[in-house]
C-alpha cells in the first residue's frame, strides 16, 4: 500500500487492460483501486485529489459495466471511504463480502477499507487467518489481521499477526513497526517496544 512506485506500475498495468478490453469491468476496478491507494500516500493535496476523482470516475466505469461485480463494488468501498463517506463505505464492502465472500482480492480490499472505516471487527472478520479463501493468500493479509486485533485490544494476536506477515516475506513498513511497538508496549514490554521504533 505504502510504496508509490509500486502502485503506479500497477495503474500501468491497468490503463493497458482497459485499452485491451474496455468493455470489461476488471481494468476499471484495478485502476479505481490503485488510485484511491495512490490518494492516501500523496503528499501533495491538489495531486491526491486529482487521483480520487480519477478513482471516482473508474468506480462508475467498473459499475456500469457489471453492477455486482465484487471487485467493483470492493472498489467502491476503498474509494468511498477515501471520500470521508464512512458508512456507505462500510455498506458496499459488505455489499463485496456478500458478492465474493472466498475472493482473496476482494477480501483484502474490504479489510483495508474497514481498517479506514474504523471497523476492526469487519477488517478481522476477512482477515482471519481461518476465513476460508480463494487465491493466492497474500502476506498483506496478515497485515490487515494484525491492525485489526491491535485496535480490538487483542496485543498478542497482533505481535503474532505481524511476526507470521514478517516470515511470510511481507515487506516490512514502518507503520507495521509502529503497530508492533504499540502491541509490545501494552503487553508492557518496553524494550521490545523500543527497540521497533529505532
Amino acid at each position: 500500500v505504502f510504496d508509490a512506485r509500486r502502485q503506479k506500475i500497477a495503474l500501468d498495468m491497468y490503463a493497458y487492460s482497459i485499452e485491451l478490453a474496455p468493455d470489461l469491468p476488471d481494468g476499471y476496478a484495478g485502476m479505481a483501486q490503485v488510485l484511491a491507494t495512490l490518494h492516501v500516500i500523496t503528499p501533495d493535496a491538489d495531486q491526491a485529489a486529482s487521483y480520487l476523482s480519477e478513482a471516482e470516475k473508474n468506480v462508475e466505469l467498473a459499475l456500469a459495466r457489471a453492477p455486482s461485480s465484487a471487485w467493483s463494488v470492493a472498489a467502491q468501498s476503498w474509494t468511498l471511504v477515501q471520500s470521508g463517506k464512512l458508512e456507505e463505505a462500510l455498506h458496499r464492502a459488505r455489499l463485496a463480502l456478500d458478492l465474493a465472500p472466498r475472493d482473496g482480492h476482494v477480501l483484502d480490499l474490504i479489510g483495508i477499507t474497514a481498517i479506514c472505516a474504523n471497523d476492526p471487527e469487519l477488517a478481522a472478520l476477512v482477515s482471519d487467518p481461518d476465513h476460508d479463501r480463494q487465491g493466492v493468500r497474500r502476506s498483506g493479509t496478515q497485515n490487515i489481521w494484525g491492525l485489526a486485533n491491535l485496535m480490538l485490544g487483542n496485543n498478542d494476536t497482533t505481535v503474532a499477526a505481524f511476526d507470521t506477515a514478517a516470515a511470510e516475506g511481507a515487506v516490512v513498513s514502518a507503520p507495521a513497526l509502529i503497530f508492533q511497538a504499540i502491541a509490545h508496549d501494552r503487553r508492557g514490554e518496553q524494550e521490545e517496544a523500543k527497540a521497533l521504533v529505532r
